[in-house]
């Protein structure tokens, strides 16, 4: 699982309880990382960076909202509607990555999932937002390798 939400998750009660600045600053990213032809413009110069595959992987999974936003608000509407789920029952072994900083999926839904899943292997990024799967790949490929190595 990563960044993922594990109880209940009500995406407009969270900002909500942001403050005036940081909410506007949320929106104003939504708006950009949904128009699609600002991120097309981007691609080429993703590319230039150090880690340029993770940083266009990223950009090319968030274009084309138009046809990920029916799944996303069906997401958001799920969500919301959790109450509790079973986790304890989860038989699989379990590989979760979660940045401590997340700012769109609280940390706290990973410490649901560690004190609840009986086999579960926790790499909580420090430093990490919830973009961690993707700016601290080295620091997960090498992780999650060695997790499904041991499965």
């Amino acid at each position: 699982m990563i960044s993922g939400v594990a109880q209940r998750y009500a995406e407009w009660e969270l900002k909500q309880a942001l403050s005036l600045p940081v909410r506007l600053f949320k929106h104003l990213y939504e708006k950009i990382i949904t128009f699609d032809p600002l991120l097309y413009l981007l691609l080429p110069f993703a590319k230039l960076l150090p880690d340029a595959f993770v940083t266009a992987d990223f950009l090319c999974s968030v274009t084309q909202y138009d046809l990920r936003k029916t799944g996303y608000e069906n997401d958001m509407k799920q969500f919301a509607a959790i109450s509790d789920y079973p986790l304890e029952q989860i038989t699989a072994p379990t590989f979760v990555v979660h940045a401590k900083r997340d700012g769109e999926v609280p940390f706290s839904h990973t410490k649901v999932l560690s004190d609840k899943v009986p086999n579960v292997k926790l790499l909580a990024i420090a430093g990490g937002s919830h973009m961690a799967f993707y700016t601290h790949a080295a620091t997960v490929m090498p992780e999650l390798r060695t997790f499904l190595r041991n499965v």
